[in-house]
C-alpha cells in the first residue's frame, strides 16, 4: 500500500480503469463540483 506523503490530507478510493481516471482528472478544469471543495485547487 501506498503511504501518503506528509502534505496529503485526504484520500478517495475510485473504483474505475486508469483510461477513466486519467480522462477525468485531465479534463478536471470543467468539472465545476469541484469549485467548492476547501483545501482543493483547479489551477485554469
Amino acid at each position: 500500500m501506498v503511504k501518503p506523503s506528509p502534505g496529503i490530507q485526504r484520500w478517495v478510493l475510485i473504483n474505475a480503469s486508469r483510461e477513466a481516471v486519467f480522462d477525468y482528472l485531465t479534463d478536471l478544469p470543467r468539472h465545476g463540483e469541484w469549485d467548492d471543495q476547501t483545501g482543493f485547487t483547479v489551477v485554469r
